[in-house]
């Protein structure tokens, strides 16, 4: 039988796995896969709606500017990936 480990070592052992990889992101300058995506969907996002409010239409302004933000998101992810910098 499989013995699960206790709590507290679970806890200090995800805590050790969450510092290691903000090492890595500080230090080496890598990056989880994913990460530009998310962050410049929210960019895309803020800024098409700003758009989309200027010009009467936030629906439009809001997917626009989504579309966007996930074509360079994928694109610095791509480049990421191929720089091997994808933790």
């Amino acid at each position: 039988m499989v013995q699960l480990p206790d709590k507290e070592t679970s806890k200090n052992y995800f805590r050790t796995i969450e510092e290691i990889t903000k090492h890595l992101q500080k230090q080496h300058k890598l990056v989880t896969k994913g990460h530009y995506v998310g962050l410049w969907s929210g960019i895309g996002l803020a800024i098409g709606a700003g758009i989309g409010a200027a010009i009467g239409n936030s629906g439009i302004g809001t997917a626009i500017g989504t579309i966007i933000g996930l074509a360079v998101g994928l694109t610095l992810d791509a480049r990421a990936k191929r720089e091997d910098r994808v933790i």
